[in-house]
């Protein structure tokens, strides 16, 4: 991992500018004490400090696409009141850690406000040096994966995706009144994204996926001209955009009672689906949930056939942390919004996939969705 350690304006001059509040170390012995913290971990560090807002934003927009995985970034001043450097930390997917040595909540009320906040994973302040190394500890907790805090929401946010999926859910039952055999992809994908928008979707979380019959084998269909034929099955995955949120849902169609390796394939499905929906629970990583499907899908004599992760997280992007996939050793914690996602797919032939999206409890896993899991048979 590689961290840039980030300074701004004022900070050069630590250990002369008011030692009361700020200390007697300089900015060099606070970057040579997170070197020596973490000689013994797998972390390079870069370090740069400028007084020049223009420099600052310039560093940050050069994380995007870099080697940096992440920016510890005390703004001094400027986190009161720069929304230009709010933008800069908005516009980069490097994600960023603001730090204060003193802690500003109990400063002047000027001081109390952070306008970088909301851009930032989280804030860590009043702790002097250690306000730094708390952020880099942060970075490289859980077992050295990085689980940033945006994956884990805020009762606010979890009423927010509710009400996404709600949405979302309205539209899928609108659609399937009016979808039926001969009806092309685009055509169906017409209808769902134009209730999804009538309910109350800003956007959409990503390109609406109908995949009918082979078309539906491969995991990122893109809808086209091929029609819905009596015998195949519709994979439809889709999500919407509400006040700044995604939501994520998989269903899959049949045109006619499914038989034989198709329904062996839904019913490989449906139990890889609600065995990690009953078992996952905080502690768990990633890599658990996902072996658990694969398990469930073997047994059913697909092996494989999933050729993607089980899931991941969900917010403010379609694809967040934490990631269950066999290389992510993450633990789950409560709060994290997840996908449960499994599939089958057969080459030429059919795809099939049941996706919910929901909120890790102390409890287990709660669903946003009220879609049935039952077979759908138009």
């Amino acid at each position: 991992m590689k961290l840039l350690i980030l300074n701004g304006p004022n900070l050069d001059m630590l250990g002369v500018r008011e030692p009361q509040i700020y200390g007697t170390l300089t900015l060099d012995e606070i970057n040579e004490n997170i070197k020596s913290s973490f000689s013994n971990k797998e972390v390079e560090f870069e370090f740069f400090q400028s007084n020049s807002e223009g420099e600052l934003i310039d560093k940050i927009h050069e994380t995007h696409c870099s080697d940096i995985d992440g920016i510890v970034y005390n703004p001094g001043a400027h986190t009161h009141y720069s929304y230009a450097l709010r933008d800069a930390i908005s516009s980069v997917s490097t994600p960023v850690i603001e730090v204060h040595i003193s802690d500003i909540k109990t400063r002047e009320d000027f001081r109390r406000k952070s306008v970088l906040s909301p851009a930032c994973e989280c804030q860590i302040s009043g702790l002097g040096k250690d306000s730094y190394t708390k952020a880099v500890e942060t970075f490289l907790n859980n077992e050295g994966d990085v689980l940033w805090k945006r994956s884990v929401k805020t009762d606010d946010e979890i009423e927010v995706l509710k009400e996404a999926q709600k949405i979302a859910d309205r539209a899928f039952l609108a659609m399937l009144e009016q979808v039926k055999e001969g009806m092309t992809e685009l055509e169906v994908r017409d209808i769902l994204e134009g209730f999804m928008l009538e309910f109350g979707a800003e956007s959409f979380s990503f390109p609406t996926i109908v995949g009918t019959g082979a078309n539906g084998a491969n995991p990122h269909a893109e809808p086209g001209d091929q029609k819905l034929k009596h015998g195949d099955s519709v994979v439809i995955d889709f999500g919407v955009v509400y006040k700044g949120l995604c939501s994520d849902t998989t269903r899959t169609l049949f045109v006619g009672t499914p038989r034989g390796e198709l329904y062996r394939a839904w019913l490989a499905v449906k139990d890889a689906h609600e065995t990690v929906a009953r078992e996952v629970k905080i502690g768990m990583t990633g890599k658990q949930c996902h072996d658990r499907s694969i398990e469930v899908i073997n047994d059913y004599g697909f092996k494989g056939c999933m050729p993607h992760g089980l899931g991941h997280g969900v917010g403010r992007d379609i694809h967040e942390k934490p990631v269950l996939s066999p290389r992510c050793s993450a633990k789950l914690t409560k709060n994290n919004v997840i996908t449960i996602e499994p599939g089958v797919y057969k080459a030429s032939k059919f795809g099939i996939r049941l996706e919910d999206c929901g909120v890790l409890t102390e409890n287990g896993f709660e669903s946003f969705t009220t879609l049935t899991h039952d077979l759908i048979v138009i």
